[in-house]
């Protein structure tokens, strides 16, 4: 293999490796799916990617993991946490 070929395998392992950046802590998840009242004006007064991750809100979910993780499909424990969320009381 040419050292070229070489340097730009390892160049570009290193930039994709370095795109899953984190710009901050991630909000946690919220049990409400619709918030009411005082919780869904506080909710509407953050910036959406300040906001809770919440079962079922899709567009939310997405722009926050993009921002937190470069990438907007959940993950595996993604998918657990709503589930856990969903089912415990």
């Amino acid at each position: 293999m040419s050292r070229l070929r070489l340097s730009l395998i390892v160049f570009i392992a290193f930039w994709v490796s370095s795109e899953k950046t984190s710009f901050g802590r991630e909000p946690g998840w919220q049990r409400e799916i619709v918030a009411r009242g005082r919780q869904a004006e506080r909710i509407r007064s953050q910036e959406i990617i300040h906001r809770p991750y919440r079962p079922f809100h899709f567009y939310g979910n997405t722009i926050r993991r993009l921002h937190y993780r470069s990438s907007g499909r959940p993950t595996a424990n993604d998918i657990r946490r709503s589930l856990t969320v969903l089912t415990n009381p």
